[in-house]
């Protein structure tokens, strides 16, 4: 098989160009790391970040006692439905924190501090939930006495 000049010329522009011929398939990028760890170390710590930033939020105590002195236990299961179900969002300033970090690791951040979120408004309707029925059946014990 006989190679023409032109065809040479051709391969060896591509190789030097793209780094390889015109048909080789290219390898994807190494992720990327952050400042000398490991990808699943950097993900790591920013899931950590966004679970610890989260542990300041608010939870729904105060309103699961309420819904639950006035509905009972009903109230209670539908407040933790509602806690469960609820969709976090990250605040602006958090995410103006984030805004120079690479895209999957805010991702990861943001998954964290949702997920945090998400379990303590769940456990804090509960709790206040379980204490508004406790009230509730207080009340209605003693109405009817």
């Amino acid at each position: 098989m006989k190679i023409s000049t032109h065809a040479l010329a051709v391969v060896l522009t591509s190789m030097l160009v793209f780094g390889a011929p015109l048909h080789a398939q290219q390898q994807p990028p190494a992720p990327a790391t952050v400042s000398g760890q490991s990808p699943e170390a950097a993900m790591a710590k920013a899931r950590l970040d966004g679970e610890i930033a989260a542990m300041n939020t608010g939870g729904w105590f105060g309103r699961s006692v309420a819904i639950g002195a006035v509905t009972g236990l009903l109230g209670t299961a539908v407040t933790y439905a509602v806690a469960a179900t609820s969709t976090p969002e990250l605040p602006t300033e958090k995410k103006l924190a984030l805004a120079n970090q690479l895209p999957d690791l805010q991702a990861v951040y943001e998954k964290g501090y949702a997920d945090k979120v998400r379990a303590h408004r769940k456990s804090t309707s509960l709790k206040g939930g379980l204490l508004g029925t406790l009230v509730f059946l207080v009340l209605v014990g003693s109405s009817g006495s």
